[in-house]
């Protein structure tokens, strides 16, 4: 990751930027298992409630598979894939130096985790949980999402334009 990997910064700044993802991530991670509680208590499987008109909807589906229901007989491939992201994003926490970089890696280990937690806890069982999805936008994506899913969405979008736009940290040496 561009401007993520300087070893010049002072590690009590680095420190500090890799709680700074943490805390991004937990309150993804709080943000989505909490909205999924309320879809779970108060929405119908399959049943679409009007927000917005036609615009935005909340309709509950229980997704085995990533995007689009893709794999969804292959639950256990996004459980592993997302444990990965997981570990890797973790190991590197320490090398994020701006506070740009820090929001776009927390929002998307607090997505990954998100939607984790789900595969890990929710039914059928682990590793085989579907996610909770709710949000459902027909104008603008035609697929059902929720939380965790919006922060990832903006993590990559925030990872594109950061790379783009912010030159990378030159090594000292």
């Amino acid at each position: 990751m561009p401007s993520v990997d300087s070893q010049q910064a002072p590690p009590v700044r680095r420190r500090s930027k890799a709680l700074f993802s943490v805390g991004v991530a937990a309150l993804v991670v709080l943000a989505d298992q909490l909205t999924k509680l309320i879809a779970l208590d108060r929405l119908q499987p399959g049943k679409a409630v009007h927000i917005l008109g036609e615009a935005l909807q909340f309709v509950l589906v229980f997704n085995p598979g990533a995007a689009f229901s893709f794999l969804e007989n292959a639950t256990w491939v996004f459980t592993l894939l997302s444990t990965v992201v997981v570990v890797v994003i973790c190991t590197q926490l320490t090398k994020i130096v701006r506070t740009s970089w820090a929001v776009a890696v927390g929002l998307l280990l607090g997505g990954a985790l998100g939607n984790l937690i789900d595969r890990l806890f929710r039914a059928p069982g682990f590793p085989e949980g579907h996610v909770v999805d709710f949000v459902y936008t027909p104008w603008l994506v035609p697929a059902v999402y929720n939380f965790a899913d919006i922060a990832l969405t903006f993590a990559v979008v925030l990872l594109v334009l950061l790379s783009v736009l912010l030159p990378r940290e030159k090594e000292q040496g």
